[in-house]
């Protein structure tokens, strides 16, 4: 009887371990902009501004903190119009929420402006 409990436990175990794993690199995504960090030209790294356009929750979670995906808008500097889906783990309570119409900065790699991030705002940037 003992020698099933054990099996049990450790099949339990197994399978708990596996979930983390599989919800982990379920999560996890490449960095688009790592390219262009490491590539030693800073002239790569550009920014403008973006509008949210809409928000979406994908239903996963990653440390307890939904992560949502975020559709954006920008004009880049040579008067182009460049749309984002991006995924962000939702702002902490108590601070500036993301809300569809906002403009939030976003940085993007000048050689493939398709691979960008958002950043954060300045404090005391508008909402």
């Amino acid at each position: 009887m003992r020698h099933h409990v054990g099996r049990i436990l450790i099949v339990t175990a197994l399978v708990i371990v596996i979930s983390a794993v599989v919800a982990y690199l379920a999560f996890r995504q490449p960095d688009p902009m790592a390219e262009a960090r490491q590539s030693g030209d800073p002239s790569r790294l550009m920014q403008c501004m973006a509008v949210i356009e809409a928000i979406r929750d994908t239903g996963s979670r990653h440390n307890h903190n939904p992560v949502l995906e975020l559709q954006l808008t920008g004009t880049l500097p040579d008067g182009s119009v460049q749309h984002w889906e991006l995924r962000r783990l939702a702002p902490p309570a108590g601070t500036s929420p993301l809300v569809p119409g906002q403009v939030w900065p976003v940085q993007y790699d000048r050689l493939h402006p398709e691979r960008a991030e958002l950043l954060e705002r300045q404090p005391g940037a508008p909402p």
